[in-house]
This record gives C-alpha cells, sequence and structure tokens, in this order.
C-alpha cells in the first residue's frame, strides 16, 4: 500500500522525503523490518523504539513514524 494513502487523515507534523513509496509491512520492532518496511518507532515498557531506528533502518526498513527528537539522520532513507 502506498504510504501517502496510510497516513491519509493523520495529524502529522512534518514529513521529510517523499510519501509515494510503496510500504511492505508496517514493524514495531526493528528486527522484524526488511525492504520496503514502515517501522513504528514507540516508546514501550522496557524499551524505546526510538532507540532501535537505525537497526530498523539496516534491516531495511525505508519509512520510519516517530514522536520524539532524533538523534539519528534519516538522509540515507530517502523514502
Amino acid at each position: 500500500m502506498k504510504l501517502a494513502r496510510l497516513i491519509e487523515g493523520l495529524d502529522i507534523i512534518n514529513i521529510s522525503g517523499e510519501t509515494s513509496g510503496e510500504v511492505s509491512t508496517v514493524c514495531f520492532s526493528a528486527d522484524k523490518c526488511n525492504r520496503g518496511s514502515l517501522f513504528v518507532a514507540i516508546p514501550g515498557l522496557k524499551n524505546d523504539g526510538h532507540d532501535f531506528i537505525t537497526e530498523a533502518i539496516a534491516c531495511g526498513a525505508q519509512f520510519i513514524v516517530y514522536e520524539e527528537k532524533l538523534t539519528v539522520s534519516l538522509s540515507s532513507n530517502s523514502n
């Protein structure tokens, strides 16, 4: 499904990159990501997903949804 369709109707503060890409899966665990994944970085009870953004990208995630200020660069993740 196209990213633009998935985020339709959401209150979005900022988008960096294109929204025309195809999302293959939605993941909350970085090690479950693969090419085309959308990784959702959320704080959990034991771990904070924001700490795993770099790992998600290394596993192939092309789209990242986050709510905290980032300390990693997403520039290599152009979609």
